[in-house]
């Protein structure tokens, strides 16, 4: 008779946890997007959803995360956990400095948007992105919350119309950051914005010193200014 309720106990304590999570999943695809509900609706998407809502439960409906995850779950089991595995990814401890918003947030997604790569830094330069290589002439980048770089064609297509850490230009030779501008049209950082980007850039492991950052603002009559100088840290 005890080994019953035992068993029963058991049983409706996994029921229970269970239901609980299949509320807070229908609450979130009550309130999410067309891609989150996508996603989850994926095997490999519901086991994201599921392992955030466990070890990081304010990004389970963050959609940069989720991707993220499900493109990885061999390697977080294998880690024995998502934290575990982000901490020997060298992000576990990323620290958000600042919240861009996109300007236009409703505006459809651009046919011609393409996402190059999520960047991999190495001896503070940027790896080789598949057929892309790693020397870049002033190409499109967003650095998302959750401190993934990428880089490719139309930031609003990046960020996917969602708040950015950084958004606007690199120039790069063989990985090596050369130049950072705030030339975005959606996100269009502003100076103080701008001149924080150094620093979610070294955060990221990518060494910034000697480089130029290039800022373009308005100035009182609304006209477009630039204004350039080099980092020196």
């Amino acid at each position: 008779m005890k080994k019953i309720i035992t068993i029963f106990l058991v049983l409706h304590s996994l029921f229970s946890l269970a239901q609980c999570q299949l509320n807070l999943l229908a609450g979130d695809l009550s309130k999410s997007n067309k891609e989150f509900k996508e996603i989850v609706n994926e095997a490999s998407g519901f086991n994201a959803w599921q392992i955030l809502e466990v070890e990081a439960t304010t990004l389970r409906t963050n959609i940069d995360e989720l991707t993220l995850v499900s493109k990885n779950l061999e390697a977080i089991k294998s880690a024995k956990g998502y934290l575990k595995w982000k901490a020997l990814q060298g992000v576990g401890n990323w620290k958000p400095i600042q919240k861009i918003a996109n300007k236009y947030p409703t505006e459809a997604m651009p046919l011609d948007g393409q996402l190059w790569g999520v960047a991999e830094i190495e001896n503070g330069a940027i790896k080789q992105i598949s057929n892309k290589g790693n020397t870049f002439n002033d190409v499109d980048f967003v650095i998302t919350t959750s401190g993934e770089l990428k880089i490719g064609n139309k930031h609003h297509f990046l960020g996917k119309g969602s708040e950015v850490e950084a958004a606007g230009t690199i120039k790069t030779v063989n990985g090596k950051i050369k130049k950072i501008s705030n030339s975005s049209g959606h996100y269009f950082p502003t100076i103080d914005e701008t001149n924080k980007f150094p620093e979610i850039f070294r955060q990221l492991g990518i060494e910034t010193k000697g480089a130029s950052l290039e800022i373009k603002y308005l100035d009182e009559t609304g006209n477009l200014k630039t204004q350039t100088k080099f980092i020196t840290e």
